[in-house]
């Protein structure tokens, strides 16, 4: 690995872990047939927002500049579809409040989506997010297992 952020992975797992719990927040499991083991920590809406909106460099819903709702709605859902375009799977976790089912073959494509956020952002938060994404998609491929977020 010749990315920096996806350096000691195990040291920034552990802070992953001392986190607290937090309403909100999505809880990964690698998923298999009669197996169901929780990743150690979780992805909270934070998390999600630094992903899409500094990671994937979504505009804000206040920074587009529109005539009225309905021009900045279409224009909001246009810009969502074009970044998300490029990132199918993490596409899927826009919402912490749905819970999102990956197979094995789907984590490893999500793994490397997160690897190519690590790859082109430099913003903390957004490395963090894709982190904890990473590290997960990691514990359920190690297992040949799928990888299950549920909202706590």
């Amino acid at each position: 690995m010749n990315n920096e952020h996806l350096q000691n992975l195990t040291e920034i797992e552990s802070d992953f872990v001392r986190e607290e719990k937090g309403e909100g927040s999505l809880s990964p499991y690698s998923v298999g047939d009669d197996q169901k083991v929780y990743v150690g920590y979780d992805v909270h809406p934070q998390d999600i927002e630094a992903l899409y909106f500094e990671g994937l460099q979504l505009p804000r819903w206040e920074s587009i500049e529109a005539e009225n709702n309905a021009q900045q709605t279409e224009i909001y859902q246009e810009s969502f579809q074009k970044v998300t375009s490029d990132y199918p799977l993490i596409s899927r976790v826009s919402d912490t409040d749905v819970k999102v089912a990956y197979t094995l073959e789907e984590v490893l494509q999500l793994r490397e989506e997160c690897e190519r956020v690590l790859n082109n952002t430099d913003d903390a938060k957004a490395v963090r997010a894709s982190q904890k994404f990473y590290i997960a998609c990691n514990k359920a491929a190690d297992q040949q297992l799928g990888l299950l977020l549920i909202p706590n």
